[in-house]
């Protein structure tokens, strides 16, 4: 059978094996356009490379009754005006597996990328800007191109058993500013995770590298269902990561970093039911300093069952840490060191367990100080604070 392409530019039309849907397109130019229809038959393959700038690519592959996978590549690369690429893949219950990947690279507008997959085994990709800074020092990175993305969107939608959502928005050397990352996931086995920021930059002491610039990103993963796991990463200032669990073996990591000045890192874990565990894990130098107090902050709530959780809030932040677990076996870990410190635990019955040091001494030891743990009115109970150099409180009720 023979598919239907259509493009604004290049498209190219070939018969295939019987009961299976081919199409390769690949467009060079300004304003490429490229629209994919699969439909029927026991699978479907597109592959849409566009060089070039404005582009949009639009693929939609459904399958009634197939046993083979569908699948979806769309590049669109080299380009410095906006891209915008939708994937949707679509399968009756029980039917094969969609696999999608979108990679764009322009670093002037918006990217925009969209995939919606409907059935089992689903893995999607969305990948913006042009990965990871290379040989990075404490000067810098000897890689100052290409230049940054900005206002870049990537939505993945996900529908069935063992899916996988992957968005990478690593922006190389000169870092990225205000970026956005969704991932939804519902059903079973899911597994997620986000990353931002400028790829393997590390920090020298507490002095991020120069290249860690990317502001104003945001990252939220949504899970409803059965076994899910999830992971959110970002580099730079003013991060902000979502993160909500509902359903059985829930899994959570969210880690942040400062950068210069590092303002404003944020995250918000709700995990509710069942095995439950979560790990936040936050830095901020050089611009959370008294003055600017707004850095630094994690809010966990497991509406619980097995439970465990962690914070960690590294030097120079204004920090807050605020853990609230409801009902079955309890742990909790804060750690936060220097300035402006703050944690807050609120534990309910059965297991409960709390440790909080906040901590030095560093250049900069601990300075605000305050912890507090409500654990509440018997069962398990348990409390651990310890508290280094200036302001000082602690009261735990149990």
């Amino acid at each position: 059978m023979k598919n239907l392409l259509i493009t604004t530019a290049l498209s190219v039309g070939f018969a295939s094996a019987a009961f299976a849907n081919d199409s390769d397109i690949d467009q060079i130019g300004l304003g490429n356009n490229a629209v994919v229809t699969q439909s029927g038959g026991t699978g479907s393959s597109s592959t849409v490379l566009q060089n070039g700038d404005n582009d949009l690519a639009t693929v939609l592959q459904s399958d009634g009754a197939g046993t083979d996978t569908n699948i979806s590549s769309i590049q669109q690369l080299g380009g410095s005006g906006t891209q915008t690429a939708n994937v949707k893949q679509n399968n009756a219950a029980n039917g094969p597996t969609n696999n999608a990947q979108v990679i764009q690279d322009s670093t002037q507008g918006g990217n925009f990328a969209g995939i919606d997959q409907d059935g089992d085994g689903n893995s999607a990709l969305a990948q913006q800007g042009p990965g990871d800074a290379v040989n990075c020092g404490l000067f810098g990175c000897s890689s100052t191109s290409p230049l940054d993305i900005t206002n870049s969107v990537a939505s993945l939608q996900q529908v069935g058993t063992g899916n996988t959502a992957t968005t990478l928005q690593v922006v190389g050397s000169n870092g990225g500013d205000n970026n956005v990352a969704g991932t939804m996931q519902d059903g079973i086995g899911n597994t997620a995770s986000i990353r931002q920021g400028t790829g393997a930059v590390n920090s020298v002491w507490f002095v991020p590298n120069p290249a860690s610039n990317d502001n104003d990103n945001l990252a939220q993963i949504d899970q409803t269902g059965d076994g899910n796991t999830s992971a959110i990463e970002q580099g730079g200032e003013s991060g902000t990561a979502n993160n909500m669990q509902v359903g059985m073996d829930n899994d959570s990591t969210i880690v942040q970093s400062g950068g210069l000045p590092g303002l404003g890192n944020n995250a918000l874990v709700t995990q509710n039911g069942d095995r439950n565990t979560s790990l936040v894990a936050q830095t901020s130098a050089n611009g959370d300093l008294p003055a600017l107090p707004s850095g630094t902050r994690a809010v966990v709530t497991q509406n619980a069952d097995d439970s465990e959780s962690t914070i960690i809030q590294k030097p120079l932040g204004g920090h807050l840490a605020v853990l609230t677990q409801n009902g079955a076996d309890h742990y909790s870990m804060i750690e936060q060191d220097g300035l402006l410190n703050t944690a807050e635990v609120t534990q309910s019955l059965t297991g409960q367990e709390s440790t909080i040091f906040q901590t030095g001494p560093s250049v900069v030891g601990p300075v605000g100080n305050v912890a507090l743990v409500t654990q509440t009115m018997t069962s398990g109970n348990g409390s651990l604070i310890t508290q280094s150099g200036i302001g000082n409180l602690s009261t735990v009720m149990q």
